[in-house]
C-alpha cells in the first residue's frame, strides 16, 4: 500500500510539475504534506530537510546573484560584452559562453543562468540578434561549468552533506576540478560549433526592428475598472483603431491566456503583455483604454 501510495503521489507531482496547473512551490509543498497526511512520512521527517545546509547554502548564494543585479555590476559586465564583441555573432556567442562558465563555476549555476539571459536579450535586442541561439548554449555551458567545484550547483553540495552524514569526509571545494575541467571545456566547444546550426532563429519578443523608428516593443498594460475592453476578446477589440497593436499574453491572477489560441475575454484588473510602436502604446493609455499597472499599485 506504501508503494502504490507513493507512485500516485510522484505521478501527481510530476504532472503538476509539468503542466504548472499549480505553482511550483505550491506543488512541492503539497507533496511534503501529502507524504505526512498518508503517514509514510513522519512530520520529522518530512520537516528534516529544512535543517540541511544544503538549503540554506544554495539560498545564499541566490542572495549573492541577486546583489550583483541590484549593485550594478551585470550591466557594466553586459556593456563590456558589447563593447568587445561589437553585436558579433559568433564572437558574443564566444565571449557569453566563457563568461557563463567562469562564473558558473563560482556561483550557483541556477541563479547565473537567469541573469545571463536577461543580458543576452538586453544584448541580442539593441543588435537585431536572435536570442533563441544563445540561451540554451547558455543553459548547457553553466551546468558543464557547475561541475567543476563544489558551490557551482547545488547538487554538489546536496551530495556533499549525505557523503558527511554517512561519516565520510565532505567533498573540498576544487575536488571535482579534474574530471569537471575538462567535460566541461570540450562541452563548450561542443555547443559552441552546434548551437548556431541546429538552433532556431526566433527573434525577440520584447523588440522587433521594422524600420526607421517603428521599432514594436513588449509593454505590460492594466484593464481598469472603467474600460470599455472589459468582457470583449483582445484582438477584436483593438482590431479596427489599433490594428499593428498585438496582445500576446492576458493575465488574470495567477493564470494566463494566449489570445491567439484560446478564447480571452477581458476582465477588471487583468495584465496585458501588448507588442505594438511606441505611439499606438502611448495612445492606448491617453484613450485610457488600460492603464500602467504601477497606477493601481500605487493607489493601493
Amino acid at each position: 500500500m506504501d508503494i502504490a501510495l507513493v507512485t500516485v503521489i510522484l505521478f501527481a507531482a510530476v504532472y503538476l510539475f509539468a503542466t504548472e496547473r499549480l505553482p511550483v512551490d505550491l506543488t512541492a509543498l503539497g507533496l511534503m504534506v501529502a507524504l505526512m497526511v498518508t503517514g509514510i512520512l513522519t512530520p520529522r521527517e518530512a520537516l528534516v530537510g529544512f535543517a540541511n545546509p544544503a538549503p540554506v547554502t544554495v539560498g545564499a548564494l541566490f542572495i549573492v546573484t541577486r546583489g550583483l543585479t541590484r549593485t550594478g555590476s551585470l550591466d557594466f559586465l553586459g556593456r563590456l560584452l558589447e563593447k568587445v564583441t561589437q553585436g558579433k555573432p559568433w564572437a558574443l556567442l564566444a565571449a557569453v559562453l566563457l563568461v557563463t562558465g567562469a562564473v558558473s563555476s563560482l556561483i550557483n549555476n541556477t541563479p547565473v543562468v537567469i541573469l545571463f539571459t536577461a543580458l543576452v536579450i538586453s544584448i541580442c535586442a539593441r543588435h537585431d540578434l536572435a536570442p533563441s541561439k544563445y540561451l540554451m548554449p547558455i543553459s548547457f555551458v553553466s551546468i558543464l561549468a557547475g561541475t567543476t567545484t563544489l558551490v557551482g550547483t547545488s547538487t554538489n553540495i546536496i551530495v556533499s552533506d549525505l557523503i558527511a552524514e554517512a561519516g565520510f569526509a565532505p567533498l573540498s571545494m576544487f575536488e571535482l576540478f579534474p574530471l569537471g575541467f575538462p567535460l566541461a571545456v570540450i562541452g563548450t566547444v561542443v555547443v559552441f560549433l552546434l548551437a548556431p546550426r541546429l538552433l532556431p532563429e526566433n527573434r525577440i519578443l520584447a523588440f522587433e526592428h521594422s524600420g526607421g523608428d517603428r521599432g514594436k516593443y513588449l509593454s505590460e498594460m492594466q484593464i481598469p475598472a472603467d474600460s470599455p475592453l472589459i468582457g470583449q476578446e483582445p484582438q477584436a477589440a483593438l482590431g479596427d483603431d489599433f490594428p499593428e497593436v498585438k496582445v500576446c499574453e492576458v493575465i488574470h491572477d495567477d493564470r494566463s491566456c494566449d489570445p491567439a489560441t484560446t478564447k480571452c475575454l477581458m476582465t477588471d484588473r487583468d495584465i496585458l503583455l501588448v507588442k505594438g510602436t511606441a505611439s499606438d502604446l502611448a495612445r492606448l493609455l491617453q484613450e485610457k483604454l488600460v492603464i500602467l499597472p504601477e497606477t493601481i499599485h500605487g493607489t493601493m
